[in-house]
């Protein structure tokens, strides 16, 4: 059902005169956590992948533990610090070594390309050929 439509129920039931059990703030933190990580329909956040694989939060915790978020961070900072440093109008970015599914939704083609290039006061940015059929767009 999930978290929304959980919500949605008691909501409703509240409507009809239900009234909710009285329960332990620290027992119902517990019954959210377990309704959260066992009961979301949305379990990737890549939009190739809608509705494959882990739940998104299951997907966070493995992304954290196993150290793809952190190495995912330092290959996005590497990235930022070449755009500030280039004083070039248009540059090519690295390839991602890893993309965690909770943090990567696409890499720097489609939009992001012209997004992050006027970010950085660049025409154009896009990862090195072969990694995505991206176009380079400028402004």
């Amino acid at each position: 059902m999930g978290l929304l439509g959980l919500i949605g129920a008691v909501q409703y039931g509240q409507r009809l005169g239900w009234e909710a059990p009285k329960i332990p703030a620290g027992v119902l933190l517990l019954l959210l956590l377990a309704v959260a990580l066992l009961a979301d329909g949305n379990s990737r956040l890549r939009n190739a992948a809608t509705g494959r694989g882990a739940h998104t939060v299951a997907l966070a915790y493995r992304d954290w533990l196993s150290g793809d978020a952190g190495r995912f961070d330092a290959a996005e900072r590497r990235r930022y610090a070449l755009l500030r440093a280039t004083a070039a109008d248009s540059v090519i970015a690295p390839p991602l070594a890893v993309t965690p599914g909770t943090l990567f939704y696409y890499d720097l083609g489609l939009w992001g390309n012209k997004a992050l290039a006027l970010y950085f006061g660049k025409k154009a940015v896009w990862v090195q050929p072969g990694v995505i059929d991206a176009v380079p767009l400028s402004h």
